[in-house]
């Protein structure tokens, strides 16, 4: 533009236009060129503010993936959790209830259905084994007259005062149970007479020293039949036929005894009846 009005003073006009329009196209490409940057400029800007909010998209997205995954496993461990406690609940409820349906609730001996799975059991290994074992039904003496004379409470102290001594006397593997009322059953594996003896003098010791303030006086005996497993026994059922017939010996003999049969006289007839038994014996 100097240029050009330099040479509109000499009176060079078509000179001078000349310059001015080539000084505006040079000033109007600088000002395109100068818009185009900017665009460009923009567009980059916005290109990476868009690559940046996608960046920061992916970003917030898997930290929410990682606190899902987070969540899930532990509503997953909380959840398995849960199942375990609930199946570990469930098996103990019913061990317990299998437990209390075996068990005699005063005294807390086995009653007679868990006592007698016990028993058969012991029976059973015996026979196939060859080995020796004892059943031992026992009744305590005068229950009733103690029931009549000084009430059903002191004659649940009996029964309770009597199992513990029972406890105290048996072995660890030894099967003891309530039968029902005043009876009581023992099976002993791997014992014969001369040890099934011993546990019951054992019985007769510790009831002799126990004394119950609701029954003054009561003296605390029984009586009892005793049955070596041997050859020619059969089952369960067979050996409490021939041992409840030797309680009623007893009974019938005075009380305060128990008589035993061994396994030389326990064939099936002589267990059909006492009088068929040849060794008898007392504590």
């Amino acid at each position: 533009q100097t240029r050009g009005k330099a040479l509109s003073a000499t009176g060079s006009f078509e000179e001078a236009v000349a310059d001015m329009a080539k000084a505006a196209n040079m000033l109007r490409e600088q000002q395109e060129e100068t818009l185009r940057q900017s665009n460009a400029a923009a567009r980059a800007r916005f290109q990476f503010e868009e690559v940046n909010g996608k960046v920061a998209l992916l970003a917030e997205q898997r930290r929410s993936e990682k606190l899902i995954f987070a969540i899930a496993g532990t509503l997953g461990v909380i959840l398995i959790g849960t199942l375990l406690l609930l199946t570990r609940n469930a098996l103990l409820s019913r061990r317990q209830f299998q437990r209390q349906a075996l068990t005699d609730q005063l005294t807390g001996l086995s009653n007679r259905r868990g006592v007698s799975q016990r028993a058969a059991q012991i029976i059973a290994d015996a026979i196939a084994q060859q080995r020796p074992a004892m059943l031992v039904l026992l009744d305590i003496d005068q229950f009733k007259t103690c029931n009549d004379r000084f009430g059903h409470g002191a004659g649940d102290d009996v029964l309770v005062a009597f199992a513990e001594s029972m406890r105290q006397c048996v072995r660890s593997g030894d099967a003891v149970g309530r039968w029902g009322g005043e009876e009581f059953l023992v099976a002993m594996p791997d014992a014969n007479v001369h040890q099934a003896r011993l546990i019951l003098r054992c019985l007769r010791n510790a009831c002799a020293k126990i004394e119950l303030d609701n029954a003054p006086g009561f003296s605390l005996r029984f009586s009892g039949g005793a049955v070596e497993i041997g050859e020619g026994t059969e089952d369960l059922n067979t050996v409490m036929k021939a041992a409840d017939m030797l309680l009623y010996s007893a009974k019938r003999n005075g009380r305060d005894q128990v008589r035993f049969a061994d396994a030389s006289s326990a064939d099936s007839a002589a267990l059909s009846g006492v009088t068929r038994i040849s060794a008898i014996g007392r504590i």
